[in-house]
């Protein structure tokens, strides 16, 4: 299972979403607020705030992930091998482009 970004700035967390750097900071003082990330502020440099998942936030996170991955395989289980691989090979090429 992958783990998680140890800490990421605000805009790195709005260009990983695919948000902008206002709707993420919405998000993140909402998490922050509901105890699942934690935020600190750079000393070096007072505009750059940097967020981490707390335990509950980390383990809200495997959750997903556990989640997610069940409903892949589910999902897979109904097409063919042969049709598995070629999916497979179309998302990583996605990916990729992406």
């Amino acid at each position: 299972m992958p783990q998680p970004a140890a800490e990421l700035n605000v805009h790195q967390v709005a260009k990983v979403m695919g948000l902008s750097p206002s709707r993420a900071c919405r998000i993140v003082d909402s998490l922050v607020r509901g105890g699942l990330l934690d935020r600190r502020t750079l000393d070096s440099d007072r505009r750059t705030q940097l967020v981490t998942l707390t335990p509950a936030g980390r383990e809200k996170w495997h959750l997903a992930h556990q989640l997610l991955a069940e409903c892949g395989k589910k999902l897979l289980s109904h097409l063919p091998p042969l049709r598995t691989q070629e999916l497979a090979e179309t998302l990583k090429t996605l990916i990729n482009a992406w």
